[in-house]
């Protein structure tokens, strides 16, 4: 699997992951996700949340343990029905501060890179604490 080359291939001093391979195993297998949901307790009348997350398999878990050491954030979750751990980040700071400057400086080089884009604007809108109208939502 993917941590088994990794641990072959690479000098693991202080257990740290290389950028350029964090950013190779986002482009594969890595997500930025944005949700909007209808609450109608809030004033907007919705919700919006955000996550980067890298799912691997099972044999996989110490790779995540090493990318969630380097960045000093995020968490890791077992998915029982696919047999699949999770390294998944939420917190606004800490995408913005973290996980975005991450992927500045080590760009992403698939589709994903327009994604990750968009991602981040949305990430930056969140920050400000922009009061979430419909013209934020349509931007």
């Amino acid at each position: 699997m993917v941590y088994t080359y990794y641990m072959e291939n690479t000098n693991m001093k202080n257990n740290l992951v290389h950028p350029w391979t964090i950013t190779g195993i986002t482009d594969a297998e890595g997500s930025f996700n944005v949700s909007i949901i209808k609450d109608n307790k809030r004033p907007s009348g919705y919700v919006v949340t955000v996550s980067f997350e890298i799912g691997l398999n099972i044999k996989d878990k110490v790779l995540l343990e090493h990318i969630r050491a380097n960045f000093g954030v995020g968490k890791i979750y077992y998915n029982p029905q696919d047999n699949t751990y999770r390294f998944k980040v939420t917190n606004v700071n800490d995408l913005s501060n973290v996980i975005i400057p991450h992927f500045i400086k080590y760009p992403l080089v698939t589709q994903k890179r327009a994604d990750f884009e968009l991602f981040a604007k949305i990430v930056e809108i969140l920050k400000k604490k922009v009061t979430l109208t419909l013209r934020v939502y349509n931007k």
